[in-house]
């Protein structure tokens, strides 16, 4: 969504990250404090739904590399 958060598909960070990686960033938090964070937005673990499951994740992550793979 415009405005939440950097583009995952377009993503060099996200690219450079195994689906390990990528899973565990998501699960985590990024608030507005870390020094990592280039959005000034708080990023919530699991997008703010606390009961997504890992499995649902990796489903995310593999619909966004192949997205990413097929040029969007």
């Amino acid at each position: 969504m415009p405005n939440l958060g950097k583009d995952l598909i377009a993503s060099e960070f996200v690219a450079g990250l195994t689906d390990q990686a990528l899973l565990d960033f998501i699960k985590a938090s990024r608030s507005i404090w870390d020094l990592l964070n280039t959005t000034g937005i708080d990023m919530l673990g699991k997008g703010g739904n606390p009961a997504m499951a890992d499995e649902d994740i990796r489903a995310i992550i593999a619909y966004a590399r192949s997205l990413s793979c097929s040029g969007g």
